[in-house]
């Protein structure tokens, strides 16, 4: 992704719809939350926490694997759209998510 629209996708959250093929094959995909903790630390950790209990960004313990998916494809409420990461990335993601 390009610095800039990086930062503007940062700054408003993704504007595209979630592709709904893309959506099903992560939700197809086996996760290995072990496999997003760098990704986490790296990317959601800033807003939600070490351990997903929240601060500028919202708790993420007690989500369904559907409103995950949808939040990383849509990025609502500001939140930056994770939609071009890899499907087993964010099928990673999605089980880490879960475990909290």
């Amino acid at each position: 992704m390009r610095p800039t629209f990086a930062l503007f996708t940062f700054l408003i959250g993704c504007t595209a719809e979630i592709d709904e093929a893309q959506r099903a094959a992560i939700l197809e995909i086996e996760g290995d939350p072990t496999a997003a903790e760098e990704t986490y630390t790296a990317e959601c950790s800033g807003c939600h926490g070490e351990d997903g209990a929240g601060g500028h960004g919202g708790e993420l313990g007690g989500q369904d694997e559907d409103t995950i998916v949808d939040a990383l494809l849509s990025g609502p409420g500001g939140m930056p759209c994770y939609a071009d990461l890899e499907d087993q990335e964010l099928a990673d993601l999605v089980a880490l998510v879960l475990e909290f």
